[in-house]
């Protein structure tokens, strides 16, 4: 940064006029030089295995950095020449490629950064469409400015002039011309060392503002759209707490007017073949102190897939980690009048619960749920009362198959429970 504050305080005529006022300039810019060379020098010295640094970008961002010096020291120390070091000293804003460095090590202490550029790869139909706009509209813009401005004018000794009066010159030279103007327009910026003198050439530059009013702000509505729904599913929130209260709690009598939206459950057993409950949160939603499933969530949109759907919600409700794919097994469907659990899974776990979504859990097994379900059936909620009553309690039961998990086969029918309110 002070280098190039040098640079700017150099490029003005008035603090370079002189030989001593250059000298001055380039022995500040020699001593920013020489730590830079250090820099470089110390990473030779240090590194382990120096071919790792030389194929590196860090190697590379150093010799651009020491560059700029090389020329101020070899080309213009001798000579000292004003003109000359106003030539060459432009090439040390080379040295804003250290910002890589700082990016990478910004993106990397401070993930949520990485954000941005997943919005921008989720919103590139949108940037396609700006580019086929700007490029394949401004275009054919441009070359309608060029048409219209060049009408009225003849072209004489390789210029356009003014038929009218061949003493002034057309507007628009070249299409070069015609693209700065049809920009100039897109932008509403109008600097005003070109502008359409013909009604057709206005006509077109009226038309080329109300496009691009209307359509240059779609792609940065939508990138900031996704931007802002990137940042609430990172933050562990897929939908807000109206969004969320309309799809978990009834407005009407009627429980089908609730829209239906993805959910799933996760089983868990030990070694002993008891399942594992949790204890709802007293600070949840829906349902707050009930006993439930292992863990019930939503798949968020960044998700890569329902399996890091589930692995971040145990991670992030009973603290268990390390769980693949290929340890999980799919058990079923069921349609729920206010869920829809999909899927459920069966993994032998260490528990470490998150107090701000779990209030307690406790291992049972198949007698002691059917037992409680059936004289204390309000303890529990009503989505794991009927994968109880219909898949984990049935008399063909994955639970009774724990010690051969390839034998455990997906139901062929969707549960479907149609009494959210009981």
């Amino acid at each position: 940064m002070l280098s190039l504050l040098l640079f700017c305080c150099e490029s003005v005529p008035a603090w370079s006029t002189s030989n001593q006022q250059v000298f001055m300039w380039f022995a500040l810019e020699s001593a920013i030089s020489v730590h830079f060379v250090l820099d470089m020098l110390l990473k030779l010295t240090c590194q382990p295995t120096l071919t790792v640094y030389l194929q590196s970008w860090d190697a590379l961002i150093d010799v651009l950095t020491v560059i700029p010096w090389i020329f101020d020291f070899y080309w213009l120390f001798p000579a000292l020449t004003v003109n000359g070091v106003r030539r060459y000293t432009s090439l040390r804003l080379l040295r804003l490629v250290r910002f890589a460095r700082f990016f990478r090590i910004t993106l990397g202490n401070f993930p949520r950064i990485g954000l941005f550029f997943h919005a921008v790869r989720r919103s590139g139909l949108a940037f396609m469409f700006l580019f086929v706009y700007v490029f394949g509209a401004g275009l054919l813009f441009s070359g309608g400015l060029f048409f219209a401005e060049t009408s009225v004018c003849v072209l004489q000794d390789g210029v356009w002039l003014l038929e009218a009066d061949k003493t002034l010159l057309c507007s628009v030279q070249n299409m070069f011309d015609a693209i700065w103007l049809c920009v100039v327009t897109m932008a509403t910026v109008g600097y005003g060392d070109i502008v359409p003198q013909t009604p057709l050439g206005k006509l077109l530059s009226g038309l080329i503002m109300l496009t691009s009013v209307i359509f240059l702000p779609l792609p940065t509505s939508i990138f900031a759209a996704n931007l802002t729904e990137l940042y609430l599913e990172s933050s562990g929130r897929d939908e807000t707490d109206e969004m969320k209260m309309s799809s978990h709690y009834l407005t009407s009598s009627d429980p089908h007017q609730l829209p239906l939206h993805r959910a799933f459950s996760i089983f868990l057993f030990n070694p002993q073949h008891r399942l594992l409950l949790q204890r709802r949160a007293l600070g949840k939603h829906t349902f707050p102190g009930i006993w439930s499933n292992t863990v019930c969530s939503h798949p968020l949109r960044s998700d890569a897939d329902i399996c890091a759907a589930i692995q971040r919600k145990l991670q992030q409700e009973l603290g268990i980690d390390g769980i693949s794919s290929d340890e999980l097994v799919f058990m079923g469907k069921m349609r729920y009048a206010a869920l829809s659990a999909d899927p459920n899974w069966v993994k032998d776990v260490t528990v470490r619960p998150n107090q701000e979504e779990v209030m307690e859990t406790r291992w049972v097994g198949p007698e002691e749920l059917r037992i409680e379900l059936a004289e204390r059936p309000d303890i529990y909620t009503p989505w794991f009362k009927a994968i109880a009553r219909d898949m984990l309690l049935a008399n063909d039961s994955p639970w009774h198959r724990l010690n051969n998990l390839s034998k455990i086969t997906p139901l062929k029918e969707t549960l479907v429970y149609h009494d959210p309110l009981q």
